[in-house]
């Protein structure tokens, strides 16, 4: 699947763009980036494809660089621990996608490799 620099590309640009974490680089201490630093030390960026609000925790979908994809639960109470729920490589990530959803993939993808 190729990039068209359609509209709905452009829009998940738009969101990815904002949604990316720089590891060690970054500036904010977001609960995130330290969960994503504790299991991996040495990423170099972090592009949340999905996110999921729960009463009691956020479960993201994130790619980590530009070869692996995490799941994981990020509980709203500070004392509590985050779980890594899921790691795939793109291959497996990709198989289980939408349409849709492998559009915004390739896209973050693209973004991925800019930042590298």
């Amino acid at each position: 699947m190729e990039l068209k620099n359609t509209l709905t590309e452009e829009n998940f640009r738009k969101e990815l763009n904002a949604s990316i974490l720089r590891g060690k680089k970054e500036q904010s201490t977001s609960k995130i980036n330290e969960e994503l630093l504790s299991l991996y030390p040495d990423f170099k960026s972090a592009i949340t494809l999905d996110w999921i609000p729960e009463e009691g925790e956020n479960i993201y979908t994130i790619l980590i660089d530009q070869n692996l994809v995490v799941k994981i639960e990020i509980s709203k109470n500070p004392n509590a621990k985050s779980i890594l729920i899921e790691s795939m490589d793109i291959k497996t990530y990709h198989y289980k996608l939408k349409k849709l959803q492998k559009l915004k993939l390739k896209v973050a993808l693209d973004i991925a490799l800019s930042i590298h």
